[in-house]
């Protein structure tokens, strides 16, 4: 909250409070969380050696605990190359984070598409966001109303990434 209130010498005294304290109670999930905490307040001071210290540790917490802490840090590596313009690891983060089940480059596969839209057909389909306040709240869902958008369902994976690879590796 410090962070967003531009109060970044507080937000960075917190996350340093909340790293000490996680040490103390040994408990490796507060302490993954709270390093975190501490990459986004050195990222937002433009502390970017700090930030990569933070996140490398947060990555062998993570690594020892679960897959889910892992991407988490593996986001926040990506956001300091970001920050840093380590535009080659970026890629490749994003390359290496496409599955089947989910991507993080939501921009980059659209861009990719517009080049070739035979990369991923379109159909037409109903959605909706869930705005109820609850655990779904944000969510987008299929309606059996009429049709109000297009959606690619079946992304040729491959052939993006090879495209994504040949424009962006330039």
């Amino acid at each position: 909250m410090l962070r967003e209130w531009n109060d970044l010498n507080g937000a960075l005294a917190a996350a340093q409070q909340a790293v000490s304290l996680a040490e103390q109670w040994r408990q490796v999930d507060t302490l993954h969380y709270s390093l975190t905490c501490l990459v986004d307040a050195y990222l937002a001071l433009g502390d970017l050696s700090a930030a990569r210290s933070a996140m490398e540790r947060s990555k062998w917490i993570a690594s020892k605990v679960s897959d889910w802490f892992l991407e988490i840090s593996e986001i926040m590596e990506a956001e300091i190359n970001l920050a840093c313009g380590n535009w080659d690891q970026v890629l490749q983060w994003m390359l290496d984070s496409w599955s089947s089940t989910g991507v993080y480059v939501w921009d980059l596969v659209a861009a990719v598409n517009a080049t070739d839209p035979a990369l991923c057909p379109e159909g037409s389909l109903s959605v909706d966001i869930l705005v109820a306040p609850g655990p779904d709240q944000g969510r987008t869902v299929i309606t059996d109303q009429p049709q109000n958008t297009t959606v690619c369902l079946d992304p040729d994976t491959e052939q993006i990434k090879a495209l994504a690879t040949a424009i962006l590796g330039r």
